[in-house]
């Protein structure tokens, strides 16, 4: 049985731009007017509306932490009690937002390849072929997929393998529970075993 979050349940827009599921059970919306909070049968807007750009990205972290990134690259962070916007380590908008490995917060900002923990941010080293970093998504256990300048990586340490050259552009990345690496490119979906 499909059952549609309308504003009837308190969803002011009914395009959804992504969502997320917390450890905690809550299942978060984000649309072009903000970030919402399904309780599983209410929905409620939580940022306090400071949120003004289409919130694009969330991440929940495995400390309870929300993460939303807005269309100009404004990062925030949401907990449904009060909302603040992030600081970029340099200068710049954050064009991609993911978990890392670790649990902590993976952001590409100013070309780079930030970690965000403890309320700190720290550069992580990427190898030169890669060139800028635009998307970073958690690889196998040890790696990470970026996609960069000079295409898609798989990164462990200091080794890149390209996976696809830079006019191979695929705009998301995963990694199923078998480690097989699944992009999609538009309307097309590629799988790298």
């Amino acid at each position: 049985m499909w059952r549609w979050l309308t504003p009837d349940q308190g969803l002011d827009v009914v395009e959804v731009t992504d969502l997320v599921q917390s450890d905690d059970g809550f299942v978060w919306l984000a649309n072009h007017t903000g970030v919402f909070r399904w309780d599983g049968s209410d929905v409620e807007r939580v940022d306090g509306e400071l949120i003004e750009d289409a919130v694009k990205q969330l991440v929940s972290t495995p400390t309870g932490e929300l993460y939303a990134r807005d269309i100009r690259g404004g990062l925030w962070r949401v907990d449904g009690e009060r909302t603040e916007r992030l600081e970029a380590p340099v200068e710049g908008g954050f064009p991609d937002i993911s978990l890392g490995e670790d649990g902590a917060l993976l952001a590409t900002c100013g070309g780079g390849l930030w970690r965000r923990a403890s309320e700190a941010w720290r550069a992580v080293e990427v190898p030169d072929e890669v060139g800028d970093v635009v998307i970073a998504r958690r690889g196998r256990p040890g790696e990470l997929l970026l996609r960069g300048a000079n295409g898609w990586f798989r990164v462990a340490g200091d080794e890149a393998v390209r996976l696809l050259p830079p006019v191979m552009g695929p705009n998301e990345a995963q990694v199923d529970a078998r480690g097989r690496i699944w992009m999609q490119h538009y309307n097309q979906v590629a799988v790298v075993e």
